[in-house]
């Protein structure tokens, strides 16, 4: 299942998709787990994407 079907399924907000886009990015560079900041930034934006799904969660 993609992303997208994922988040329709789920009726999750378009920015759910674009914060998992943008971390799959990050966590999908070569050196990713050698670089703090990278870590860091992916960290963020997951934790973001998380709280947009478990307020859709609780909503439903």
């Amino acid at each position: 299942m993609s992303l997208e079907d994922f988040a329709q399924s789920h009726h999750l907000e378009p920015r759910w998709i674009e914060l998992r886009s943008q971390c799959n990015h990050i966590v999908g560079q070569p050196d990713f787990w050698y670089r703090k900041d990278l870590r860091d930034s992916a960290r963020e934006l997951a934790v973001q994407a998380s709280n947009i799904l478990a307020a859709s969660m609780k909503a439903s």
